[in-house]
This record gives C-alpha cells, sequence and structure tokens, in this order.
C-alpha cells in the first residue's frame, strides 16, 4: 500500500475496530443511533464478502478486512464509489501472542492484558483482556493509579492500545454495530472477536443493533456485548460499579500517551494521586457519567495542561486557571465550586472553556458530582 494516506486511513480503522472508539467523523451518536451500515468489518473468511455486501452491512464509508496470504500486498481495491474499501490481512488478533498483518507495512501484535508487563514492545500491541484474571488485573492498576498516580508503564506507551474499550468503562457511547463488525467463519456477528454473537449476517444492519441494543440494556454499565464472550457480566458489572471513576482512568491513560509521544516528561494526573486543591467537601456520590466528552488535567513541572483526548486538543494553563479546571472536573458547574470551595478567580473563564469544549451538556448546566478530574 504505497499511498501513505491511504495506509493512515486504513490503520485508523483497525485501531477503531480493535479498541470500540469511533475516530474523524465517525463520533459518539454515528454508531449507536439508526441502524447503519459499518465503518469497519473484519471478516474471518473471504467467502463472507459477497454476502455481507448483499445484507447493506457495508457502503462506500466502509473498510472491510478480507483474509489472504500474509506475502501478498494488502492494496485496497475499490470497484466504485458505492462499494466499500476492501483491505487483505494476514494472521489473527484472536489470540493472544498474534499478529495481524497488512502486506508488509504493518503489523499489529495482541497480548493479553497479564503478559503486557513482562514482554518487550517492539512496535504496535494491542493489549486485550481475554478473562477473569485479566480483568482483575485491570482493575488493580486502574486502584493503583487511582490511589497513588503510578500508571502500568506498558499502557502509556505510544505504540500500545487497550482493546474494547467500552467494556472496561461506564462509557459505551460511540460503539455499536454501525461502528464495527466481527464476522466468524460460520457467519456469526459480533462486534469483537472476544464478543458474544448478536446475530448473523441475514439480520442486516436492523436486527444486528436490535440485538446489539437488547444486551446491552441488560446492564447497567459500558458494553455487555464486546468481552462477553471471556468474561461473565456480573463480575465485569460488579468491577465498573465500585469504580464508576473508571472512564476517566482510561482517559487519563489516553492523555499520559499522548502527551508523553510529544516530549512531554514527568506529568501527574489531578484526581489520580495528585491535586490542586483539597478535596471538596460534599456528601454527593460519584457516579458514572457516559456520553459526556472528558478532559484531563496533567500536572507537570513546567506548569499544567488540559488535554481531550477525543479531539486530541491541549491547551496550557495558569497555575489559577489549572486550580479551577480541577475544581470543574470534580464538581460539574461553576455554581458548585462556589458552593464547596469558594471563589475562584477566573473560573468564569475556564467554565467558558469547558462549555465551548463540550465537557458540560449545555452552558449553565451541571454535569454529575464525579471524584477526580
Amino acid at each position: 500500500m504505497s499511498d501513505g494516506g491511504e495506509m493512515k486511513r486504513v490503520r485508523q480503522h483497525l485501531l477503531s475496530w480493535a479498541t470500540g472508539r469511533p475516530f474523524g467523523a465517525a463520533g459518539p451518536g454515528s454508531a449507536v443511533g439508526a441502524p447503519a451500515a459499518a465503518r469497519t468489518v473484519l471478516l474471518d473468511d473471504a467467502s463472507l464478502a459477497e454476502p455481507l455486501t448483499a445484507a447493506g452491512l457495508v457502503d462506500g464509508h466502509s473498510v472491510v478486512f478480507v483474509p489472504q496470504d500474509p506475502s501478498e500486498a494488502a492494496e485496497p481495491a475499490r470497484s466504485d464509489a458505492a462499494a466499500p474499501t476492501y483491505v487483505g490481512y494476514g494472521g489473527s488478533l484472536a489470540e493472544p501472542g498474534g499478529e495481524l498483518s497488512l502486506g508488509q507495512e504493518f503489523f499489529l501484535e495482541s497480548r493479553d492484558y497479564a503478559a503486557a508487563a513482562y514482554m518487550p514492545l517492539l512496535g504496535p500491541t494491542l493489549v486485550t483482556v481475554t478473562g477473569p484474571d485479566d480483568f482483575e488485573l485491570f482493575l488493580a492498576d486502574a486502584d493503583l493509579a487511582r490511589e497513588t498516580g503510578r500508571f502500568p508503564e506498558f499502557a502509556v506507551a505510544a505504540p500500545v492500545r487497550l482493546a474494547q474499550l467500552p467494556a472496561l468503562s461506564a462509557d459505551r457511547d460511540g460503539d455499536g454495530p454501525g461502528l464495527r463488525l466481527h464476522v466468524d467463519a460460520d457467519g456469526g456477528v459480533s462486534t469483537a472477536w472476544s464478543g458474544v454473537r448478536v446475530g448473523t449476517l441475514d439480520d442486516g444492519p436492523a436486527g444486528l443493533y436490535q440485538t446489539w441494543q437488547d444486551v446491552n440494556e441488560s446492564s447497567a454499565a459500558g458494553c455487555a456485548v464486546c468481552l462477553g464472550a471471556v468474561l461473565d457480566e456480573p463480575g465485569r458489572l460488579a468491577g465498573l460499579t465500585a469504580r464508576p471513576w473508571l472512564g476517566d482512568y482510561l482517559a487519563a491513560v489516553d492523555s499520559l500517551r499522548t502527551l508523553t509521544a510529544r516530549g512531554m516528561a514527568g506529568l501527574r494526573v489531578a484526581g489520580f494521586g495528585a491535586r490542586l486543591l483539597p478535596e471538596p467537601d460534599t456528601d454527593a456520590d460519584p457516579v458514572p457519567d457516559p456520553g459526556r466528552r472528558r478532559a484531563v488535567l496533567l500536572l507537570g513541572d513546567d506548569g499544567a495542561c488540559l488535554h481531550q483526548p477525543s479531539t486530541g486538543r491541549t491547551f496550557r494553563l495558569g497555575t489559577g486557571a489549572a486550580r479551577c479546571a480541577e475544581a470543574l472536573l470534580t464538581l460539574g458547574s461553576a455554581d458548585a465550586v462556589t458552593a464547596h470551595v469558594g471563589d475562584l478567580p477566573g473560573l468564569a473563564d475556564v467554565a467558558g472553556l469547558f462549555a465551548g469544549l463540550g465537557l458540560f451538556p449545555a452552558a449553565g448546566q451541571a454535569l454529575p458530582v464525579r471524584a477526580g478530574a
């Protein structure tokens, strides 16, 4: 695949398929609204490409990964503007230690969560929860970061991405059959190779979406589909509901990875072992806040910055503005900050910045109270 721009687009589709997070124009709502063609599909059997198209599950905006001999070039093929882009791949990510290749130009390795901390990172790596033991280790790492500010080194390394993010936090916004599909060799369909089946190709977009929605409506947090084949739902749900801040943890991991790759060292995350202000005096319980754009306040030797993982935008903040940002991230509105912390200089300006970034549902409307940044 000689076109660098096309390879970048294909890689974005592959990582979106593996993580369950949209990129670019595929924002929250586009995948979970009305049933639609999937943005990205991975087939275990190339013979299913024609039935996939006939079922209306892909269109001209879709990328379909089709198995082929790994020695062959992974050139995208497109017959017309209304047809999906087909990309050949070799290998598999379904088993830990596996590798998926796009010709000789891109290789994505799969690691189980337990092994990731002990094996060298040689290139792009997908770290996957493969069962209850992995899930408990993930939760233990999150708890340690929450208490001490120490994040797992492998998780914030530039080449690493965590797989199936919607199943690891309370936030499944943006995921669903309209974002990604995995079709096994028998024609069974899920959103992930580790997911429970939501139907077959014959069910079409509407049927797959309805089943995906039904499964998730029975769950109180996150996505019950994409890790449903490797985790029991009561255990997953207990781990998430006991930690309503896991979405913030994953946002912090993303921010640390991004900013460390930009050369910013020694960063600490507000709300995770670091604070500029005392813990606010409030009896309100933190609650999960799915569907909201998150931001992360990071503190460093050279000052503070606010990073928004969903957009990649970063804002440098002075000490006073950083204190306001921490208070707003913790309490959710300028009124709540004034009531529980007191008057903070510059609060109105920082609240205006937050509103412009979509951190508040609407101008002047409070967020649920949450612990940490």
